[in-house]
């Protein structure tokens, strides 16, 4: 009894006429992840603790480490700071910065 394996089921014709579609769709399928989101240069954002700035590049940046700035002494101002959304004013435009822990981020700024 003659052995037939399923490659010579196929003749090679057809074997190669699939392998440019395998191929395609292979390409697809690992291009729909595509390349990370870039964000517009000088946009802020928080992340955890941290202030983080938009570079030249579109690549996010960390430039302070909020936690890290602590007020000492007995004033209202004690404590460690954190990473709040904070809307434009005199001082600058809308961004993000670290504030005292005594002020209040919400989705709207510090109150």
């Amino acid at each position: 009894m003659t052995h037939i394996t399923k490659r010579e089921l196929l003749p090679s014709r057809a074997r190669s006429s699939l392998f440019p579609p395998l191929f395609t769709s292979l390409c697809i399928l690992l291009s729909a992840c595509g390349p990370r989101a870039l964000c517009t240069p000088q946009q802020t954002r928080c992340v955890g603790s941290f202030v983080e700035v938009c570079d030249a590049d579109g690549r996010w940046r960390s430039t302070e480490d909020c936690a890290a700035v602590i007020t000492e002494g007995s004033g209202p101002w004690e404590g460690a700071w954190k990473c709040c959304s904070v809307p434009a004013d005199e001082l600058g435009p809308e961004g993000h910065s670290c504030v005292p822990p005594e002020l209040t981020c919400d989705g709207g700024g510090v109150r």
